[in-house]
């Protein structure tokens, strides 16, 4: 099957503004659930049988990190809410959802994002990966699909539309300063330098609060994270690994 990015990018445009704007599903129609904990959120999100977002609901916190809850009682708590504000909004009961975790989370782990979504008063019917969710999104058959995440970093690969190999690292928003920092040379204007250990004019290192890197055409102030810190531990770290002396 010949991947749909323009279908896909529509889907995803109908779940943001179910966010902010309800779609009422008729008073016989089946709804379907998916609940994802994730490292930098917990989402929730409502399909009509038709597999069109009616409704979607959202909070930041950290209840898990890199596939793991951390804070089983807070993510117990966020779930509850959020199943909360999107029966008030549908007007109907919500029972089931399916739940999606990291690629090679073991049963454990797994059970225990279960286990969130049976006491926040749902019954789990489906466990998926998260590229393999990504994937069905996409409604692609083969392929790669890269999962970056808040946490960790997915893959999935897929022959005649199932996963024949999937791998995740803990590469996502809260560690890739890490990971960046480590293979980027910088000044001490937080510009990068090119392989002639020259700076690229107009371009800076910046973060956000997850702790991330991007470049951006002027120096910014980042909220959440110390910039300075976590330069310092990403340098320090790339060095090590190199084997080369921290400059001063």
């Amino acid at each position: 099957m010949e991947l749909n990015l323009t279908k896909a990018n529509e889907l995803l445009k109908k779940a943001d503004r179910a966010l902010r704007e309800t779609t009422p599903p008729r008073k016989e129609e089946k709804l379907r659930c998916g609940l994802d904990l994730g490292t930098a959120s917990v989402i929730m999100v409502v399909l009509g049988e038709n597999d069109e977002p009616l409704a979607c609901e959202m909070q930041a916190c950290q209840v898990a990190r890199d596939g793991l809850v951390v804070d089983y009682m807070g993510a117990i708590a966020v779930a509850r809410r959020l199943k909360e504000k999107l029966e008030s909004r549908l007007g109907r009961t919500l029972v089931n959802t399916a739940i999606a975790v990291p690629p090679g989370t073991n049963i454990r782990d797994s059970g225990t994002h279960r286990h969130v979504a049976e006491a926040a008063g749902l019954e789990v019917t489906a466990v998926l990966d998260e590229p393999t969710a990504a994937c069905s999104v996409l409604g692609m058959t083969d392929g790669v699909v890269v999962d970056v995440g808040g946490g960790t970093t997915g893959l999935a690969v897929f022959e005649d539309g199932k996963a024949v190999y999937t791998a995740d690292e803990p590469t996502g928003g809260t560690h890739i300063s890490l990971v960046l920092m480590g293979g980027i040379q910088v000044n001490n204007k937080l510009q990068p330098l090119n392989t002639d250990n020259e700076p690229i004019e107009g371009l800076y290192i910046a973060g956000n609060t997850q702790g991330g890197r991007y470049l951006v055409e002027y120096p910014i102030t980042v909220a959440g994270i110390s910039l300075a810190t976590a330069l310092t531990f990403g340098r320090m770290a790339g060095l090590n690994a190199t084997g080369k002396d921290l400059e001063a």
